[in-house]
């Protein structure tokens, strides 16, 4: 057993504990460390009593650690009755808790923090100085980085973040950032399941909702194996005088490109599912023979079951599949015709991607991901995804630059 393995401890709050049991059980089993436990508690005047359970609880036990790092997972949002607010200060209390020297002795030296779903969308409405509505950062997507890094933690890894500009709010706040996707698992079951075989490929179309999902498709096409000019058809929304979404596809100029095809279509979330259902809508029209969303987050907040239920109507779509990045029935699909989550869990992932990160450091791995070439660890190099500007990407991909 290696040092970093020796010294890699796994650290839980309470909020997570009690948010996804199943996820944290499956990473246990993949990375087998000891578990440091923070715990969450209230003085008889109601002020917070919060403190990382260690070894036996003295300060002479922190004799023995020593370079450690620690691996907290965090889903900072709102979950197990918490607020969202109270789960961020609930992860920033644990990294502080584990950082912050005791009789000059820390628990750890080195905190990495492991995200399925970061959360921090970066479609907050905002006005430029001249009035006109832009896409713009919640206040807590860029607060939380900046008071994430003051609490201890050096190293955030997540799981298709939103955006590149979530990634460089958390690069602004120092701290070493790596995303990783899902992308090759969703492949992988495709063709598990046989929803495409290498005999069908040629009749595998890849539709994107918009721009934002632009560089993911194209990463789907190119895992397939296809020739992402060939194969993608890329999709522009608008609205209408009453503020109904309109989808125009603005890439290939080929009315006949879906007929008789299997479409595919990643994001990173399926959150009201208005987007999807008007690409169904528009699918359909084409002539496909099916339709199959790829959804590594499953938030489907509110409309997102009328939305499904009329998807569902469609003689085209075939299924929304999610990973286990959220608890199945956290947002009460649990059960919902037509939603399925893929295998393996991304605890598993995780687990992989861990001990590269503690040799080579995020920082270095997503600068240049083949630093992992003939390691024990290139088998992750197809899932590492910088997220870029959305813009550049379709310029780069009009001008046969993927």
């Amino acid at each position: 057993m290696s040092k970093a393995e020796k010294d890699l401890y796994r650290l839980i709050h309470p909020a997570t504990f009690r948010f996804y049991d199943p996820w944290l059980q499956t990473l246990k089993e993949n990375m087998g460390h000891e578990r440091l436990l923070a715990v969450n508690g209230r003085h008889p005047d109601g002020s917070v009593d919060f403190r990382v359970r260690y070894k036996d609880s003295t300060v002479e036990s922190l004799e023995d650690f020593n370079n450690n790092v620690a691996i907290v997972p965090i889903w900072p949002i709102g979950m197990a009755g918490y607020s969202h607010r109270e789960v961020q200060m609930m992860i920033l209390e644990t990294f502080d808790a584990v950082t912050n020297p005791i009789q000059d002795k820390t628990i750890i030296n080195r905190g990495i923090a492991i995200s399925p779903y970061y959360g921090g969308r970066s479609d907050h409405p905002s006005t430029t100085i001249d009035g006109q509505i832009v896409s713009g950062e919640s206040l807590s997507a860029r607060l939380f980085p900046k008071l994430l890094a003051a609490s201890g933690c050096n190293e955030l890894i997540t799981l298709d973040i939103h955006s590149d500009k979530a990634t460089d709010l958390i690069c602004k706040a120092n701290i070493e950032h790596l995303n990783i996707t899902a992308l090759p698992d969703f492949v992988d079951d495709l063709f598990n399941n046989k929803i495409i075989t290498k005999d069908t490929l040629n009749k595998v179309r890849v539709a994107c909702l918009d721009y934002g999902s632009l560089q993911r498709n194209i990463l789907l096409t190119l895992l397939l194996g296809l020739d992402p000019k060939e194969t993608v058809a890329v999709f522009d929304k608008s609205r209408d005088i009453r503020g109904e979404i309109i989808m125009e596809m603005v890439y290939p100029d080929r009315s006949d490109f879906f007929e008789n095809t299997t479409v595919l279509s990643a994001d990173d979330l399926g959150d009201t599912l208005g987007s999807a259902l008007n690409l169904t809508n528009y699918i359909e029209m084409s002539g496909a023979r099916e339709l199959h969303f790829l959804a590594t987050h499953g938030v489907l907040s509110h409309p997102a079951l009328d939305n499904l239920d009329l998807i569902r109507r469609t003689s085209v779509f075939q299924g929304l599949h999610v990973t286990d990045s959220l608890p199945f029935a956290l947002f009460d699909y649990e059960g919902e015709p037509g939603v399925r989550v893929i295998e393996p869990s991304t605890a598993k992932l995780f687990s992989e991607i861990v001990p590269a990160v503690i040799e080579y450091g995020a920082k270095k791995i997503a600068n240049n991901p083949n630093i992992l070439s003939q390691t024990p660890y290139e088998h992750l190099i197809p899932y590492i995804l910088n997220p870029k500007d959305k813009e550049q990407v379709m310029k780069d991909f009009l001008n046969n630059k993927y």
